[in-house]
This record gives structure tokens, C-alpha cells and sequence, in this order.
């Protein structure tokens, strides 16, 4: 993949007309817009792939589906209908309802001859620290990671999410071979840290083995010394071009 096919720009505003301003920005210089609840809650799934998409960029829906296998069903079949290329679901959920989601997206293609997406297992959020995975999952980062990620494979999931701290030890996981493995926390050198808690560079994900990277505010609210969102885009991109 060239450097610009390895990102996915997330566009985290309310309106359309926000959206519809950040990505004007980015057309041409990269490849993947991500969008989540945010926007969705405030338009819809359907509008925000529809600008995305006749701007030339593949779309990411980050909607973290996660509910009782027949509800996730039908919202990844609905979700399906609209074509995004990926889109998110909670990997810490039953085995029966990853396999529903996977069996919705199947229906979708076959009833409508949609394109089908990527369907994307989400492991231990990057903002969540070590001591609050204890208390939520019983476990450190790195294990429960692992364990959604393989039972994510073993439901036919095509993509996982997860920190670049976990990225290397998944990568050499031969369960997990013919997964992507797409990396969010990623911040340059120059970039707050926000929220995140297990973070890395983009350089660093990708030599630990990320596939792909997600990166918000440190592009479309870059450091004023950085410059515009178009110029902290470039900057990241010549990052991984130096590699």
C-alpha cells in the first residue's frame, strides 16, 4: 500500500457541513476517511459514507456495534446496505454475536449484491489504561486483546483494531495471520496525547506491524507550528515515506 493508503483520517464533528469542510481538505492526498457516532447520531451512516465516498475516499464507519446477536444482525445487514468499506464492531461480545454480525453482512451481499465491507473486530479501547482493563475485563491489555482478537478470526471478521502496544504480539500470532491489523493512539512527536492512553508514532505502529493507521486530532487539529490539517497530513505521510 502507498504511504497515503495506510491512514484513515477521522472526522470527528457534528454536522455535515463540518465534515463536508475537513474532507474537502484531505481529497487526493489520502485515501481513507473514518467517521463514528458522532457524525452518524447527528446525520446518519448512509449520508456520511454518501460524502465520503463521491469525494474518492473509502469509508470507515466506526460503529462499535455491540448488543444481543439478532439486534447486531440486522444493524450490520442495515449498515451493509449503504456500502461503507469497513465498519467497527466490539470484539468483547459472544462468539454467537460476532458470528450474527458476520452473518448479516453475508444476507445483505446476497439480497441486495452490495459490495461487502470489512468487517472489523474493536479489542481493548486505547483509551483504556492498564489498571481499568484489570477492573473491566479481569485481565491486562495485552491478554484480552488477544483472546478478542482470535475469537474476531475465528467468527470471520477481516480486520482488528487494536493499540500499538498489542500490534507486535498479534502480528506473530499465527491465528491471526490473514487479519489487518489497524492501529489507532497513533500520534507524531509533535502531538498531544489527548485521551490516550497506550499510544505510539506512526513510525513505531507500523514497525511493530500495523497495517494501517487511524489519526484524528493530530491532523485536523494540528499544533499551530505544524501548520494546516492538509500540512500535518503531509507531514505524517512523509514519516512513513522515510521508513
Amino acid at each position: 500500500m502507498q504511504p497515503k493508503d495506510r491512514i484513515f483520517v477521522s472526522i470527528d464533528v457534528t454536522t455535515i457541513d463540518d465534515a463536508e469542510k475537513l474532507m474537502d481538505q484531505f481529497v487526493g492526498e489520502v485515501g481513507n476517511i473514518k467517521f463514528g457516532l458522532q457524525l452518524a447520531t447527528n446525520a446518519s451512516w448512509a449520508e456520511g459514507i454518501q460524502i465520503a465516498k463521491s469525494r474518492g475516499f473509502k469509508v470507515f464507519c466506526d460503529a462499535k456495534f455491540k448488543d444481543i446477536p439478532n439486534t447486531v444482525e440486522e444493524a450490520a445487514y442495515s449498515l451493509t446496505l449503504h456500502e461503507p468499506d469497513y465498519f467497527t464492531v466490539m470484539a468483547d461480545n459472544s462468539f454467537e454475536a460476532l458470528q450474527a454480525i458476520k452473518r448479516g453482512v453475508d444476507r445483505a451481499v446476497m439480497d441486495k449484491s452490495v459490495s461487502r465491507p470489512k468487517i472489523v473486530g474493536v479489542t481493548v479501547l486505547t483509551s483504556i489504561s492498564p489498571e481499568e482493563c484489570m477492573q473491566i475485563y479481569g485481565a491486562d491489555p495485552k491478554t484480552r486483546t488477544i483472546q478478542f482478537a482470535e475469537t474476531a478470526a475465528k467468527a470471520g471478521f477481516d480486520a482488528i483494531v487494536c493499540s500499538p502496544e498489542e500490534v507486535a504480539d498479534l502480528r506473530k500470532n499465527e491465528k491471526l495471520k490473514d487479519l489487518l491489523l489497524i492501529t489507532p493512539g497513533v500520534r507524531p512527536k509533535w502531538a498531544a496525547s489527548n485521551e490516550q492512553q497506550r499510544v505510539a508514532t506512526p513510525m513505531e505502529a507500523i514497525e511493530r506491524g500495523a497495517d494501517m493507521l487511524v489519526i484524528g486530532r493530530p491532523i485536523t487539529s494540528p499544533p499551530s507550528e505544524i501548520g494546516s490539517p492538509k500540512e500535518a497530513l503531509k507531514s505524517i505521510i512523509k514519516e512513513i515515506e522515510e521508513m
